[in-house]
């Protein structure tokens, strides 16, 4: 999927969210916990990323985490917003949230206000 588009990656996502099996689960999920329970995985998960992608910029190559250990984490932070957005009721609001900030960052980089990255 390395060369899949952001669109694409999603439809994967909303795959996985359609399937009955993990969306009763997901609902389960949904109804047992509490919003604040659901915020404070969260903010667990993220910090987990956080410490992982900090090491792989920061460690020596056979101290760093590999790409197995980003996924595994990007995939819990995705899981646990995807969740949260449920309880919320903000599924949609995040699609639009996103493809608003893909437009405002083409919208930069169309401009040349990026430089080396966006």
């Amino acid at each position: 999927m390395e060369n899949v588009s952001i669109a694409a990656q999603a439809s994967v996502v909303n795959r996985i969210l359609t399937d009955d099996e993990c969306t009763e689960f997901a609902d389960i999920l949904v109804k047992t916990n509490k919003p604040e329970y659901n915020v404070l995985k969260l903010v667990e998960e993220l910090a987990e990323l956080q410490e992982k992608v900090i090491k792989y910029h920061t460690k020596s190559t056979e101290r760093k985490p590999s790409k197995d250990d980003l996924v595994e984490e990007m995939g819990d932070v995705t899981l646990r917003i995807m969740i949260l957005g449920q309880q919320l009721g903000a599924l949609n609001d995040i699609d639009d949230r996103i493809a608003f900030k893909l437009t405002k960052l083409k919208g930069w980089y169309d401009q040349g206000k990026y430089i080396g990255g966006l």
